[in-house]
């Protein structure tokens, strides 16, 4: 009896969870913000898989904006968990502000603090790539009570963001784009093909063609000068 009841138990919970997977809903909205309205792309199921579950918040790196979590928000919603990608104020389809090139790390924190502060009272668990990862770090430093924690993936360290830079620098013909983009204020220039963003961002067997056609179009043109380096401060 007690092993017909376990499989009775698996067979229900996997059936739940097929449920569950044909539920989710994905969807972008704007939610307003110190600087303009902020995009926030999010999963949640119709029927959570685990009721008492913190949501989870993504946050992106430079040149990218809440698109690249779209792998991994259908995922978690598919398990039934509720998930929140968030693009900070001028990325993606947040509103363009007149100071792209420099807004300081505080002010991508109280971005960042408006989502949270959305949840309606529920700690998240903060997830963060790159200069995203660090910007978890100054979150929790600023509103160390916010969230339950963070997951950082390749994030940039508390002494900032001056080795990735660098590490770029010795892609293809990077260097001299480094230069004239620092005499112009346009950092997007290190990153201004499809194949230096294939070099930067994505594993060796991507194919080209997919950064080409799927991610390269959608990269930001321009990323502000202090997020990395505020780090260090």
């Amino acid at each position: 009896p007690l092993s017909v009841l376990s499989c009775a138990v698996f067979a229900g919970h996997q059936m739940f969870r097929a449920i569950v997977r044909r539920a989710s809903t994905i969807a972008s909205r704007s939610l307003p913000g110190y600087a303009g309205k902020l995009e926030v792309i999010t999963a949640i199921p119709d029927c959570l898989a685990q009721p008492f579950a913190a949501p989870i918040v993504f946050v992106h790196g430079g040149f990218h904006a809440a698109w690249c979590w779209e792998k991994f928000q259908p995922w978690f919603a598919d398990r039934g968990l509720e998930s929140h990608a968030l693009s900070v104020r001028s990325h993606g389809q947040s509103e363009p502000t007149k100071r792209s090139l420099w807004w300081p790390l505080r002010s991508l924190v109280d971005d960042m603090h408006t989502l949270v502060q959305d949840l309606g009272g529920r700690k998240p668990l903060l997830v963060g790539h790159s200069a995203g990862g660090g910007l978890i770090q100054k979150y929790l430093e600023v509103h160390p009570d916010a969230a339950l924690g963070g997951v950082i993936f390749c994030g940039f360290p508390p002494s900032g963001g001056h080795v990735p830079f660098v590490n770029w620098m010795r892609l293809p013909g990077a260097l001299w784009r480094a230069i004239v983009g620092g005499l112009t204020f346009n950092p997007g220039l290190m990153l201004a093909t499809p194949e230096l963003w294939h070099s930067a961002f994505f594993a060796k067997n991507t194919p080209i063609e997919t950064v080409r056609q799927s991610y390269f179009p959608r990269g930001e043109r321009v990323e502000s000068l202090l997020w990395p380096q505020a780090l260090a401060t």
